[in-house]
């Protein structure tokens, strides 16, 4: 039903400048996942290189073994002592990251296994211990609540080489959940690896009066053509978030699954006829009430 709060869409990207050289021993040379902060990624790939042909050799065999006892995807090659590593999750919106598999965290959770040397084995192993398969930014300690909601957590970009490290957090921050202090949480988690905040973006939360005469209406028409609870909530990402006239409402249904931005994007025929009915009720009770 009506929505009278919204949290805060959040990015924040994060990065460190790399020596990349003089390192001995089993090394990271590139890490990619993720394309735009709007999705959870669901391919993230790393080329290490090994020692030797025969370590090289063992990591495979390890990442095997993982593989079978996660079920998660997970596939290596190996070009003499030069490893391949592909990691394949789900996608989804970052709102509801439950919904999805990280293709990065599942990689970063088997790369931290390795005993990767250099700053790149320093930035996998705080990214484990910090934040791992989490989806509410507990260990990072970035984990609140308000009446908007909770904050949920998402690394949706990652790319690494030997001279330059970043990665992008896509968030949805609760109303009261200052920006300032989001970020210095954030760069205080990552400091003892030399990471450090680069830039941030964030749209604006909403709060509402979930009492005000538009939210009551839109909840009786509501629950007039669904017959189901239309208390208002605090949910979704609606461009009430920069038109402080409108409010969020619809349109998936309790039970319906969410195939809100993932891999065939769709909606039943039969609820989008019955959206039809309550938006365009909607409309016109709006337009003959006197505000």
């Amino acid at each position: 039903p009506v929505s009278f709060a919204e949290k805060s869409g959040t990015q924040i990207k994060v990065g460190k400048k790399l020596t990349g050289s003089g390192t001995a021993g089993l090394r990271l040379l590139k890490m990619q996942g993720g394309t735009t902060h709007t999705r959870i990624p669901d391919l993230c790939t790393a080329e290490l290189s090994a020692e030797t042909e025969e370590q090289a050799e063992r990591i495979l065999e390890r990442l095997a073994v993982f593989a079978e006892k996660t079920g998660w995807t997970l596939s290596g090659k190996r070009e003499g002592s030069k490893v391949f590593l592909r990691s394949e999750g789900k996608t989804g919106h970052p709102y509801t990251p439950r919904l999805a598999q990280n293709a990065i965290s599942q990689l970063i959770m088997f790369l931290d296994k390795l005993g990767i040397q250099g700053e790149a084995g320093g930035i996998v192993h705080i990214f484990r211990q910090k934040i791992g398969m989490e989806y509410f930014g507990e260990s990072l300690g970035i984990d609140r609540e308000d009446e908007s909601g909770f904050l949920t957590f998402s690394n949706t970009i990652i790319n690494l080489d030997e001279e330059e490290f970043s990665a992008v957090f896509s968030m949805y921050r609760p109303y009261y959940y200052p920006m300032e202090e989001l970020t210095a949480d954030i760069e205080k988690a990552l400091s003892p690896a030399g990471i450090r905040v680069v830039s941030g973006h964030c749209s604006p939360g909403v709060m509402r009066n979930k009492n005000s005469p538009v939210i009551q209406k839109l909840a009786s028409i509501y629950g007039e053509y669904t017959g189901r609870d239309s208390t208002p909530r605090a949910v979704g990402g609606t461009y009430s978030k920069w038109i402080p006239t409108i409010q969020g409402f619809g349109a998936i249904f309790p039970g319906t699954k969410d195939m809100c931005h993932v891999v065939d994007e769709s909606v039943r025929v039969e609820e989008l006829i019955l959206l039809g009915k309550i938006y365009g009720t909607a409309i016109y009770e709006l337009a003959t009430m006197d505000l």
